[in-house]
């Protein structure tokens, strides 16, 4: 039987508007070569031919076109696609153009060129879609079938070819197929047929194959709401049947229901199956409709994936009638009646009391549950005052104690009786503090002035003496002040007596001309006697022979020797 030339067919996706039926043009002359050079992928094939029979159909919209072209030999076939889509860069009335850079990676066609009346040009960098077997020969003809399908209108361009020469290269490795002179071929043998509309499983549809489907196109499978799509392999046309189908559509599944506050038997089912909705335990009906129950349906909202439907039901968690009691010393501010579930109850304890614990009440659905807080009486601590002693320690409020002064300290606020009464009261949550009436001591003060030592004096100091006063000693003329610690008022009694005194100061030896004296280093207050030299005369008017000297105080820790008037010369 005669081994039928590779068919190479440019196919263009499928249109959306249903095609007519093909027309099938005969077309002279041309020239097809296919070239196999051996290596993995690397092929050529070019078919020209120019024939005023040349047709496109009416279309001119570039997103509308494709084209297959088909060569068979000898039961051999090869299909060259030249689908719909951006590769398709012209449709005009005189001209369409393919263009796709990246065959034969994506698509074995590189270019076409058709013009109606013309010519027609495929160039292919493989040899096809579905690979032309040129191994051997061809017995018989060669089929060459262009279906060009333009805006809906499918055109096949046909034509055979005989006496093609085949070519095998030395190595063995290299075939060339080059056939010339082709006649026009009305029955068009070498074009596959298209398959008719694909019939869809139930729950499914073909919504690309609604009408003739192109061979070498696939269907795909689109499952309705509420159906899961299984299986791999969608149904492929092939020379008008299909094909390598698996797959099909299965009802879809609603899962468990689940909404707050509702209790139901929806569970795990199919698409159309029908379960009761109603309020859980402690939740009430919310969305204003009558009755405690209503039905849902498992219903598909898209392909593979069902959910319960059911007309609007929603509720909501029943409120607490009242607030939790509070414990003693305490209160919840925020909560009366017809607490809202899921409000928690804030414990506020009273002035004198202590809030203890982590969790205060909450309620869930019309009861308390999880409060662990109370309120624990607060203490006050020791009272400390300035001047003051007491028995208040640490106590809990409500505690009483007694205030009176310290030793040393009398009652300064004007109020009678030597001691007071104190409460412990509360003044803020978890705080107390002594509460009194007003009650204020203050130190004794010393009722006299020390005695001055020997040359001192206290003149800051006058009777009586505040405590916490120093009375600063001042020592005369004639003596020096000795210690560093000064009386001090404390309490009504003097301390550091004694520690500060008044030293007498000393006078130098009196040296003057043509005196002498006894007069020599003494204390304040010492006397000695001045009278002339031998061989000097006093000569100052006086009348007695010598005076007397006193060791006087001229400053502060300063004595110098003091006398009357004396002086003295030599005899003439």
């Amino acid at each position: 039987m005669p081994r039928v030339v590779a068919l190479l067919t440019v196919l263009a996706g499928l249109l959306s508007a249903a095609t007519s039926g093909a027309a099938n043009v005969p077309i002279a002359g041309g020239k097809l070569t296919v070239v196999s050079k051996g290596a993995a992928g690397k092929a050529k094939v070019v078919f020209v031919v120019k024939d005023a029979a040349v047709a496109k159909g009416p279309g001119r919209d570039p997103a509308r076109i494709a084209a297959t072209l088909d060569v068979a030999y000898d039961g051999a076939k090869g299909v060259f696609r030249m689908p719909q889509g951006a590769g398709w860069i012209l449709n005009g009335p005189r001209v369409a153009k393919y263009v796709n850079k990246a065959a034969p990676e994506d698509g074995a066609v590189k270019s076409s060129l058709l013009k109606p009346g013309a010519l027609l040009k495929i160039v292919a960098g493989s040899l096809g879609d579905t690979p032309l077997d040129v191994a051997a020969a061809p017995t018989g003809s060669v089929l060459v079938a262009t279906t060009i399908v333009n805006d809906g209108e499918e055109t096949r361009l046909c034509t055979r070819f005989t006496g093609c020469r085949h070519k095998v290269s030395p190595d063995g490795r290299q075939r060339k197929l080059v056939c010339t002179l082709g006649t026009g071929d009305p029955d068009c043998p070498a074009a596959l047929q298209a398959c008719p509309a694909a019939p869809p499983p139930a729950g499914g549809s073909y919504p690309g194959c609604t009408t003739s489907v192109p061979s070498g196109e696939t269907c795909t499978l689109v499952c309705a709401d509420g159906y899961t799509k299984l299986g791999v392999t969608d149904p492929a046309c092939f020379d008008g049947s299909f094909t390598g189908a698996d797959t099909s559509c299965e009802p879809a599944t609603c899962a468990p229901l689940d909404l707050p506050a509702i209790a139901s038997d929806c569970v795990t089912a199919p698409t159309g199956s029908e379960c009761t909705v109603g309020c859980a335990p402690g939740a009430h009906r919310t969305d204003g409709g009558t009755g405690d129950t209503t039905t849902a349906t498992c219903t598909g909202v898209g392909p593979g994936t069902s959910t319960w439907s059911f007309a609007t039901f929603t509720c909501g968690p029943d409120p607490c009638p009242t607030a939790p009691p509070p414990p003693a010393g305490g209160s919840f501010p925020g909560c009366t009646t017809d607490v809202p579930s899921g409000t928690t109850c804030t414990l506020a304890c009273a002035a004198g009391y202590t809030k203890t614990g982590t969790a205060d009440p909450a309620c869930t659905s019309g009861a308390f549950a999880g409060g662990d807080t109370t309120c624990v009486p607060a203490t006050c601590a020791p009272l400390t005052l300035p001047l003051v002693v007491s028995n208040c320690g640490t106590a809990p409020t409500g505690s009483q104690c007694t205030l009176g002064c310290a030793p040393g300290a009398h009652r300064s606020d004007g109020g009678g009786g030597a001691t007071t009464t104190a409460t412990c009261a509360g003044v803020a949550t978890g705080a107390s503090a002594w509460s009194h009436a007003t009650f204020t001591c203050e130190a004794d003060p010393c009722p006299a002035v020390p005695p001055p030592p020997t040359g001192g004096a206290y003149p800051g100091c006058a009777a009586p003496v505040s405590s916490g006063q120093t009375c600063a000693l001042a020592c005369a003329a004639g003596y020096s002040k000795s210690g560093a610690n000064d009386p001090i008022c404390i309490f009504g009694a003097f301390t550091a007596i004694g520690e500060t005194t008044c030293v007498p100061a000393t006078c130098a030896p009196l040296n003057v001309a043509h005196v002498v004296s006894d007069c020599g280093t003494a204390p304040t207050g010492s006397t000695c006697a001045v009278q002339c030299a031998p061989g000097a005369v006093r000569t100052d008017g006086g009348g007695s022979t010598s005076v007397s000297a006193t060791c006087s105080g001229v400053s502060a820790g300063a004595s110098v020797w003091s006398h009357p008037t004396f002086t003295c010369a030599p005899e003439d």
